[in-house]
């Protein structure tokens, strides 16, 4: 049987690899949701099924934050698919804008 998460994680896979730019995907670690494209830059997935806009809450643990500032490429990005709605991306840097990245913080957050 297919996981749900794994239908949820493909439908942001599906748009990576129709990109022209796209050459290589890759686990990056045993997290699940952690890829390499193109073998430089890291993507961490999260998927919310949410309501509606607006409705999109995505939690980042204490090791997702650890790993997304230990990721030794400079091309990091968060993936977040909102429900059956859209695909959007945020480099660490956005990402850093909305939740705090700091090894001093690895509390759970929140993204909405």
């Amino acid at each position: 049987m297919i996981d749900h998460k794994d239908f949820m994680h493909g439908a942001a896979l599906v748009a990576i690899a129709d990109s022209e730019m796209f050459t290589a995907l890759n686990r990056a670690s045993v997290k699940y949701g952690h890829y390499v494209v193109n073998h430089d830059r890291h993507l961490f997935i999260k998927y919310n099924e949410g309501k509606g806009p607006g409705d999109y809450f995505f939690t980042f643990s204490g090791e997702d934050k650890e790993r997304i500032t230990s990721a030794s490429a400079s091309l990091v990005f968060a993936v977040l698919v909102c429900g059956n709605e859209v695909v959007t991306g945020l480099t660490r840097d956005e990402l850093s804008q909305l939740i705090t990245l700091s090894a001093f913080h690895l509390g759970v957050d929140l993204v909405r």
